[in-house]
């Protein structure tokens, strides 16, 4: 009878579809998902368009051979500096500084394809003993405003330019979710190519609608910088284009929409394992900052900042105008009591789209922990922590925003939001929750907080939405839904189960991330391509639910068959068994 019964374990075990409770937006293997629904497709957040992991590359210019000394005292500016400058005249290289406290004391710029490099927060610390404000004074402050370094500059920055030239103009309106335009002319562009949508309009109308003209976008005129929206080619049949992206807006020929060439003239930047270091001060205030800023990349694609601690910062890593920039397995603590509040920024995302934060640990208490602003789209925050996080939704029209396996720990400070109030809601429209999880549960955010919110395992009391402003809100316990996390649901439907290069990343409980955007390779070389000829394997379109949830007309979703177990494998019967029996244990961990 032993047999039978063993037989018996292995068919409940490979057939039972009990592996957690799917939402109605996406099914067992994303079946209902419309991409004119209340999510888009942020499988392409972050370096390469999730398509590949950051590299690891071999260093090529050892800060010690310009005459970097690194022991706590001497100003190493002068041979980091001068090491960069040589990487940059080799066309690209890794600036790499071993084991030991090496003083920074002034701006360090990196050039196209320059990685800064350590040996590990705990090997390599850069030492910032002054503030921007010591160095270059403080014409905010000093006219009455507010601090000139409130917003932007650090002492590591990537400045560069992202705008490309016109190559077309659209002539057909088109809907949110659609994959075809119509063009003037089409000659510049061919099948496989990278492109960028934008649209421009000063009056005001592009922004109301990424509120879903449910919410006023606010008279501070923010249209006026466009909204991108970048794809990839996949046919051309005259000038008719199909893309393999949807729209994740609607096109209006009001809005002046063309198609510009995706250049960057800074890509393939990196800072990494290592520790900057601020001294220890009482921060001033909001607004007061004198400048302990850490990192600031602007206009910058394809970069990357992983493995670095950040400590006593008044910013600690600002994304401006950047696009497909990972910020991986970064900490944010201090050494000591900075007062109530110990910075300005930790993690500020504005303007720049498909951006991935993902293993953040937020240690201490920043006046906005992680922002997101400026008509930024597509950006993802995942798998990271905070002791008491807040979750800034800084107003200025951040749209399809996504926060996904993230613990706020005390969870009572999870919406404190700033921006300037006549910049509109918090958030523009589809900003979704998924799988969000504190110490304690937490309330929904006030009913104008943003238009078509989305809840999806929030970890909360509530058991609807009350919003009149179409909220979607599903009451699944954060340690039920499945799948756990959307954007690695999303990246293994559009990739494959085994992710880019084979691997699988993600965390057992987003608190210690240390996967996600692993590598184990080292590559010689200043680094990769600008990942514009980068192939997908496999498509990014994905079967719509009948009736499309959340579209721009204010449908809502179908129920759709809430069933199923919520994975993808194309596994044989033992391994789906094997992962099964490790979901079941890890689920009974939390």
């Amino acid at each position: 009878m032993q047999p039978a019964r063993i037989v018996f374990v292995i068919v409940l075990l490979t057939g039972s579809h009990a592996r957690g409770e799917p939402s109605a937006l996406w099914g067992a293997d994303g079946e209902l998902f419309d991409p004119a629904g209340p999510m888009m497709d942020w499988s392409y957040a972050g370096y390469h368009h999730g398509e590949d992991e950051l590299p690891e590359l071999v260093p090529t210019h050892e800060v010690v051979d310009f005459g970097a000394i690194g022991d706590g005292t001497t100003d190493d500016t002068a041979a980091f500096r001068d090491a960069i400058a040589a990487a940059e005249a080799d066309g690209g290289g890794v600036v790499h500084a071993g084991p030991g406290a090496w003083v920074i004391a002034d701006k360090l710029t990196l050039p196209d394809h320059v990685v800064l490099r350590g040996d590990g927060p705990g090997e390599t610390t850069l030492m910032i003993p002054v503030s921007l404000t010591e160095l270059y004074g403080n014409e905010g402050l000093d006219d009455g405003g507010s601090s000139s370094y409130a917003f932007s500059e650090a002492f590591i920055e990537g400045r560069g330019d992202v705008d490309g030239d016109a190559i077309a103009t659209v002539t057909a309106a088109a809907v949110r979710g659609d994959t075809a335009i119509e063009l003037g002319d089409a000659s510049m562009l061919s099948v496989g190519q990278w492109i960028r949508i934008t649209q421009t309009d000063e009056g005001g109308e592009l922004m109301d609608r990424l509120h879903a003209d449910l919410l006023p976008s606010g008279d501070d005129n923010v249209g006026d910088r466009g909204m991108n929206h970048h794809t990839r080619v996949s046919a051309i049949a005259g000038t008719t284009v199909t893309l393999e992206r949807p729209l994740p807006v609607d096109i209006d020929l009001a809005w002046s929409p063309d198609v510009r060439a995706v250049t960057a003239t800074v890509a393939e930047i990196g800072v990494e394992h290592l520790r900057i270091e601020f001294p220890l001060t009482e921060y001033p205030g909001h607004f007061e900052e004198l400048g302990y800023n850490a990192i600031d990349f602007a206009e910058v694609a394809h970069a990357w900042v992983r493995d670095v601690e950040i400590v006593n910062a008044d910013y600690g890593v600002n994304l401006r105008d950047a696009y497909f920039v990972t910020v991986a397995d970064v900490v944010l603590d201090t050494t000591g009591d900075r007062g109530p509040l110990s910075g300005h920024h930790g993690f500020s995302n504005g303007h720049g789209n498909d951006n991935l934060f993902i293993g953040f640990d937020v240690r201490t208490t920043m006046v906005h922990d992680l922002t997101n602003e400026w008509y930024a789209t597509g950006v993802v925050f995942t798998q990271g922590r905070g002791d008491d996080l807040r979750m800034d939704h800084h107003r200025a029209a951040p749209y399809t925003t996504l926060w996904t396996e993230i613990d706020c720990g005390e969870g009572a400070s999870a919406f404190d939001s700033g921006g300037s109030s006549n910049r509109g809601p918090h958030t523009a429209a589809y900003d979704m929750l998924w799988n969000v999880r504190a110490a304690a549960t937490m309330e929904l955010p006030d009913d104008d907080f943003g238009p078509r919110m989305g809840f999806v395992g929030f970890h909360t009391d509530a058991t609807e939405a009350t919003s009149p402003y179409e909220w979607w809100f599903e009451a699944i316990a954060p340690g039920d839904i499945e799948p756990a996390n959307i954007w690695l649901a999303m990246r293994e439907r559009r990739l494959g189960p085994e992710g880019p290069d084979g691997t699988t990343g993600g965390s057992d409980d987003g608190g210690s991330h240390t996967g996600g955007v692993d590598s184990s390779t080292e590559e010689e070389g200043p680094g990769g391509d600008d990942g514009s000829d980068v192939d997908p394997d496999g498509s990014s379109d994905a079967s719509a639910s009948e009736g499309g949830a959340g579209t721009s007309d204010g449908a809502s979703a179908s129920d759709g068959d809430a069933g199923g177990c919520g994975c993808s494998s194309s596994s044989s019967g033992g391994t789906a068994m094997l992962g099964l029996v490790v979901l079941a244990l890890r689920r009974r961990r939390r």
